[in-house]
């Protein structure tokens, strides 16, 4: 069904962002960044994108970066408490 999206809406942001999760959970750090990054493109008040792609950031030691994403997603989100658990 996602794939279907996909084929149908290649830049549909909610898609794409399930497409991440699934990268996410499978490992694949470097897939779901950049599917995260088209998400934050395509929906800039995406305010989840920000948040898990500053997870991935802070996985991956790219701390400077981690911290400019979770900030842009606490102030789209200030109520998100995935954030403020980081």
């Amino acid at each position: 069904a996602l794939d279907t999206a996909l084929k149908r809406q290649p830049d549909c942001a909610h898609a794409l962002s399930v497409q991440a999760e699934q990268f996410l959970r499978d490992d694949n750090l470097t897939q779901a960044l950049e599917l995260y990054r088209k998400v934050i493109r395509l929906q800039p008040d995406f305010a989840l994108a920000y948040e898990k792609a500053g997870y991935i950031l802070l996985e991956t030691n790219q701390l400077t970066e981690a911290k400019e994403m979770l900030q842009r997603g606490l102030n789209l989100a200030p109520q998100a408490t995935g954030i403020h658990a980081l």
